[in-house]
Order: structure tokens, then C-alpha cells, then sequence
């Protein structure tokens, strides 16, 4: 069985306490989230390794500041957003 379907299987018998319950967040809605920000990272150029390089300097500098989009030489859109509930 798919994690999805275990996950709303589990929530619907209340296995988990009610808190839980009401901050779950549709792993449906959640996998369609992820896939959209990705097709914004595509579109705006940035590819799987391009993220994957910026992430790990943002790993090496913990403690101080992020470098700007400037000074990694990118750019960002707000023309389109990706998140159209």
C-alpha cells in the first residue's frame, strides 16, 4: 500500500493524538505543492543542480549571513506565483 494511502488510513482511525489531527496536512495537496515549486525552480532556470550547489552554501554558513540572490548572480520573478489556491 502507498504511504498516502497508509497516512489517511491512520489519521481517519485516530491513531494519532488530536492536535495531530488537526495540523495534518494533505500528502496529496503536499505532493502537488512540492511539483509546483519545482516547475517554478525550472522555469526560473534553476535546475536540480543549481539548487543542490546553493543549498549546500547555505549549509556551510551557518551563522552568518545568506549571500543575496544578487551575489549568486540570480535573479527572481514575482510576476507569475506558483502557489494559486
Amino acid at each position: 500500500m502507498k504511504f498516502a494511502h497508509v497516512f489517511e488510513e491512520a489519521l481517519l482511525k485516530g491513531e494519532y493524538p488530536q492536535e495531530w489531527l488537526e495540523s495534518a496536512i494533505s500528502y496529496r495537496q503536499l505532493k502537488k505543492c512540492i511539483r509546483r515549486v519545482k516547475e517554478e525552480l525550472r522555469g526560473l532556470g534553476l535546475d536540480q543542480e543549481t539548487v543542490k550547489h546553493l543549498w549546500q552554501q547555505v549549509g556551510t554558513n551557518k551563522g552568518s549571513r545568506r549571500p543575496s540572490l544578487a551575489e549568486n548572480n540570480m535573479t527572481l520573478s514575482a510576476a507569475r506565483p506558483f502557489l494559486n489556491w
